[in-house]
């Protein structure tokens, strides 16, 4: 898994979105983002030293163009996922609270004397006691009182953004959420001097009329089902309210959400049972190495993708196809 983070350095822009669907491990990686980079305190202002949680990884070894960056930044991590609400008050509220607990992780830096004029402000923040153009910005706010202690500009990570928007499309009020979520991003990612890089994940591109403007692109994928082959384009720009409007939208949606991960694994979980390795099994009884080649070699073709390139892929590969 530490190869993301490999990869994040080697390709990162000022803002880096991880598009996958649901299930796929964004999260954990926002948790490994952070400890990675993050300059940790405890409530005290005292330095937390993450760096045994890297122990045996490769990240260790890759050198100092990628160790020279662990332990050095303010880090910001918020998670959108309590955004999912019947309304968009109660949304409101579940992220307004997520962004006080953010303010309340760093509640040590108002000890610093440079941020005297901001406490109160930023108080009212933490306490949830502050109005709603408070939070429109409060993460360019927040990241700004980070630089003022520690003297580097911050990281923020952004987990499960179209979460809230997804919901907020199915409940009918999304208007209020996009206008909310763009104002929060706006300040934050783009007008924001005190940023670092930022890291966002979510199931869906962040298209030029939800947040902002230049992150266009068209891609074309095959997909297997049932062994015949689907060519659509992938339009990763839509947003929620155009998936309804042609059939395309809708595929992308489907895709980028999940559905065709969850159909294709209940399909092929069907096809394995079919498989008959009866000759496989017989190879390894008689410790026949060139057949056990052929029958896994084969298997191989039939079954895994450009996806499938890690080690750990084979080990549950093999304990698949040797049950006990």
């Amino acid at each position: 898994m530490d190869h993301k983070l490999q990869e994040l350095l080697d390709q990162k822009g000022e803002v880096n979105l991880f598009t996958r669907p649901r299930r796929f491990g964004k999260t954990l990686n926002m948790s490994m983002f952070q400890y990675f980079f993050e300059d940790a305190r405890d409530r005290n202002g005292n330095i937390i030293d993450h760096r045994y949680l890297f122990d045996g990884l490769h990240i260790m070894q890759a050198g100092e163009k990628y160790l020279s960056h662990m332990g050095q930044y303010p880090v910001i991590n918020l998670s959108l996922k309590s955004g999912k609400q019947p309304d968009f008050e109660m949304a409101y509220t579940m992220m307004r609270r997520q962004i006080a607990a953010e303010y309340a992780r760093h509640a040590f830096i108002l000890q610093h004397q440079n941020l005297s004029e901001q406490k109160k402000r930023y108080l009212t923040i933490m306490r949830e006691t502050a109005g709603r153009s408070e939070y429109n910005d409060s993460l360019q706010f927040l990241s700004q009182c980070l630089q003022a202690y520690y003297g580097r500009k911050a990281i923020i990570l952004i987990d499960e953004y179209d979460v809230p928007l997804e919901n907020a499309f199915i409940r009918g009020f999304y208007d209020e959420m996009i206008d909310f979520i763009r104002t929060l991003f706006e300040s934050a990612l783009k007008t924001n001097s005190s940023l670092a890089f930022a890291v966002i994940t979510g199931c869906l591109r962040i298209s030029k009329e939800s947040i902002f403007t230049g992150l266009n692109n068209l891609k074309i994928i095959s997909t297997l089902i049932e062994g015949k082959t689907l060519i659509k384009p992938i339009h990763e720009d839509i947003t929620y309210d155009e998936v309804y409007q042609t059939m395309d939208n809708l595929w992308n949606f489907m895709f980028f959400t999940g559905y065709f991960r969850r159909k294709i694994f209940s399909w092929f979980e069907e096809k394995v049972k079919e498989k008959d390795r009866t000759r496989l099994f017989q190879a390894v009884a008689e410790c026949d190495a060139e057949t056990m080649e052929e029958e896994i070699t084969q298997m191989l073709l039939e079954t895994i993708s450009f996806n499938d390139a890690y080690e750990s892929f084979y080990h549950g590969f093999l304990a698949g196809i040797f049950p006990v």
